[in-house]
C-alpha cells in the first residue's frame, strides 16, 4: 500500500452538523496530528489513515469550514451558516453533486476502491450521501 494509484480512497465527514471535518484531519487521523492543544504542538501522526488510503475531507452541510454556499437573495459566496438554506436532502445533494464533480476533475482515481466514512452526524450523513450516490449511478 502507500500507492495513491491503487490505494483506496476515503471520503471523511466529521458530524455536527457544522463541525469542520478540519477536526478530523487535525486531530484525529490526519498526516500531522495537534496533540496537545497548542498551536505549535502538530507532530507527525504514526497512525494516520493516509498511510495506507487517500482521504478526502469534506466540510459540509455548505457554510461550515472551509466550504461555501451561494446566499440565495444575493447569488454571492458567502461561509455565513446563517445566510446558507440547507437540511439533510440538500446536504446529500450537494455532496453527490460534489463527488462526480471530483471523480470528473480526477479520473485516476475512477477506479479505485471508494468507501464512506464519518463520525457523530455523520451517522446520518453517510447514509443519505451513499443512497445518493444509488440514485445517481441508478441514472
Amino acid at each position: 500500500m502507500n500507492d495513491p494509484t491503487t490505494d483506496p480512497l476515503i471520503l471523511w465527514t466529521n458530524g455536527g452538523p457544522g463541525c469542520s471535518s478540519m477536526l478530523g484531519w487535525s486531530q484525529e487521523h490526519g498526516p500531522f496530528v495537534n496533540q496537545d492543544g497548542e498551536a505549535d504542538g502538530f507532530a507527525e501522526n504514526p497512525y494516520t489513515w493516509n498511510r495506507n488510503a487517500s482521504v478526502l475531507y469534506i466540510d459540509q452541510p455548505a457554510g461550515v469550514g472551509f466550504s461555501y454556499c451561494y446566499d440565495h437573495k444575493t447569488m454571492n459566496k458567502t461561509n455565513m451558516p446563517k445566510n446558507c438554506s440547507f437540511d439533510d436532502d440538500t446536504t446529500a445533494v450537494d455532496n453527490v453533486d460534489f463527488i462526480v464533480g471530483w471523480f470528473e476533475r480526477y479520473p485516476n482515481f475512477k477506479g479505485n476502491d471508494f468507501y464512506l466514512s464519518g463520525e457523530s452526524y455523520g451517522g446520518i450523513y453517510i447514509p443519505m450521501l451513499a443512497l445518493g450516490i444509488v440514485e445517481y449511478n441508478n441514472k
